[in-house]
């Protein structure tokens, strides 16, 4: 038996046969790499592949690549355009975070979308270069104390909450020329010593430039942006807004140490004011001339506190869109025909 096998063997294992073997060995070789490459290309549109290099770890989806992960250790970096021929179109949440080593960033034309804290607490990173960003979502920057040189380019809608807070060497708003909206703290205790025309942009917010040079320096009780109200700095019982406001920021505080009564003029058109809405400290004398008052699709949280019980009182004319507002969400309201206004305390 043990002839008759090592005899099989001899005739199986031949030149011909052995080359014949090493060939299927090749050709399933050559598949299997094919295969794999194939794979890289196409799973991408099925699902996220993440991919790590020596300096990023990539995700890639569709036909666009994401730089989710720094992890080289240069001092000025020039973040790729593309991965495996894919652009690069946004620099991923924490993507920098915590780096100490980074002191300039250079961002290509392709990238769009700068995410969560991508660059926040790099407490080198002095320089950011990029010409088509649009978005910069919450605390993208934040806590970069020596920040100080930032340009975005042209393209520039959306500066989400915390963007640059505590950009301490910081001065300015970055890529102001597109600016549709700012955000809640966005530069709250930066260095930002002038805000500039910032007509057109979105600043009903909160304290968007609290704890600024630029804030610091203003004197008066009603701090204004254009004919934006955003912030309240009055000690008295009576606040009367000046003419020309048209938009009434989250310029009060939710919890005064004192019962407030807030005359309201008939140039104001908007209340974005959230805690004018929600704390019982606040009598609203509000004009048929505002036709817009901040809602549940504005703040998350605006129905819920107001159902709780927590709400102004309206003072109103009759058929006015407050009184609806009101009527709409249960807050106390009192029609009368008018009002004087009186003098500041």
């Amino acid at each position: 038996m043990k002839l008759i096998t090592r005899n099989a063997l001899r005739k199986l294992i031949t030149r011909n046969n052995l080359r014949k073997l090493i060939k299927i060995i090749l050709i399933a070789a050559f598949l299997f790499v094919i295969f794999g490459i194939i794979l890289i290309f196409v799973s991408p549109y099925c699902h996220s592949v993440v991919i790590k290099t020596k300096d990023y770890i990539y995700i890639l989806r569709n036909n666009e690549a994401r730089v989710s992960k720094y992890l080289g250790d240069d001092e000025n970096v020039i973040i790729p355009d593309s991965f495996l021929g894919k652009p690069i179109t946004s620099v991923e949440d924490l993507c920098f975070d915590g780096n100490e080593t980074i002191e300039s960033v250079e961002i290509p034309d392709t990238v769009k979308n700068i995410r969560f804290r991508a660059f926040s607490s790099c407490p080198n990173l002095a320089s950011v270069k990029a010409n088509n960003i649009v978005l910069v979502e919450h605390a993208a920057f934040a806590d970069d104390k020596n920040l100080k040189h930032v340009d975005l380019g042209t393209h520039l809608e959306t500066i989400e909450e915390y963007a640059f807070e505590y950009c301490e060497s910081l001065e300015y708003i970055p890529s102001r020329e597109s600016l549709k909206s700012i955000g809640t703290m966005a530069f709250a205790w930066s260095g930002i010593t002038k805000v500039g025309d910032l007509t057109g942009v979105n600043i009903e917010s909160e304290d968007i430039f609290q704890g600024t040079p630029w804030m610091d320096n203003q004197t008066g009780e009603y701090v204004t942006i254009g004919d934006v109200l955003i912030e309240y700095k009055g000690e008295s019982d009576i606040s009367v807004i000046p003419e020309g406001v048209k938009t009434i920021g989250d310029a009060y505080d939710i919890y005064p140490k004192r019962n407030i009564s807030v005359y309201i003029p008939s140039t104001t058109t908007r209340i974005a004011s959230y805690a004018l809405l929600v704390s019982e400290c606040y009598t609203l004398y509000i004009p048929k001339s505002v036709n817009s008052i901040i809602d549940n699709d504005d703040v998350y949280c605006l129905d819920y506190d107001l159902e709780e019980g927590g709400s102004c009182k309206i003072v109103t004319v009759s058929g006015s869109y407050a009184e609806q507002y009101a009527i709409d969400h249960g807050i106390d309201y009192e029609i009368v025909n008018g009002w004087e206004v009186p003098e500041e305390e």
